[in-house]
């Protein structure tokens, strides 16, 4: 989850944050694009969100190249990792 900097950062648990975010929320799965489409995908909902919107993003792996581009854009992140049985 993506959210722009300055804005109220929600609780460290996940399940509240979604929760806190869920009217702003939007949702992009990039599971199984070739690379750079995952990256590209995020960054071009990203640049589309209104103030106050998240970002969910699905993805295979944490997406390491794009934390760093995140970070030089000042975007808040968030990283949520599952193990199969989820």
């Amino acid at each position: 989850v993506t959210e722009a900097a300055g804005e109220p950062q929600p609780p460290g648990n996940w399940t509240a944050m979604l929760e806190l975010r869920k009217d702003g929320l939007r949702k992009l799965d990039v599971r199984g694009l070739e690379k750079p489409q995952p990256m590209l995908r995020v960054l071009a909902a990203l640049d589309a969100l209104n103030p106050g919107e998240a970002l969910l993003v699905d993805h295979e792996r944490v997406p390491v190249f794009l934390l760093t581009e995140l970070a030089d854009r000042e975007w808040e992140y968030r990283v949520q990792t599952w193990t199969d049985e989820h």
